[in-house]
């Protein structure tokens, strides 16, 4: 689900799929029961979604696996970027509150995945 994306660039872009595997229906369960609660997590990064362009969308998420399926598997048959913040491992709504998934995170993450260089949506 996360093999480095052919993308034309220099910059590391993960590969994301849509559809869920059983492997991630198993995580999910695991992290419904509190199991190893701190091991749910993507990497943070930025991931390439079907086959997108520089003109294509960019959402944003959690590293939190479940925030991260829930987006993902909603983007069916949509081409676009999305962009993962390191919530250490806590889902979007609890990092925000946390300060974690906010303004310097987001600064940060746009930086270091150079970001402006992969998209191009005007100014």
């Amino acid at each position: 689900m996360t093999d480095l994306a052919p993308l034309p660039t220099d910059f590391q872009v993960f590969r994301a799929v849509p559809k869920l595997s059983l492997a991630d229906y198993w995580d999910h369960f695991l992290a419904r029961i509190g199991y190893k609660r701190s091991a749910h997590r993507r990497e943070p990064g930025l991931y390439a979604l079907g086959h997108p362009t520089p003109a294509s969308p960019v959402f944003v998420t959690a590293n939190y696996t479940l925030s991260f399926d829930a987006l993902r598997a909603s983007l069916e048959g949509i081409d676009g970027y999305i962009l993962v913040l390191d919530t250490q491992g806590i889902n979007v709504w609890c990092a925000a509150g946390k300060g974690t998934f906010g303004t310097d995170e987001l600064t940060s993450r746009v930086i270091s995945t150079h970001l402006k260089d992969v998209v191009n949506h005007g100014g």
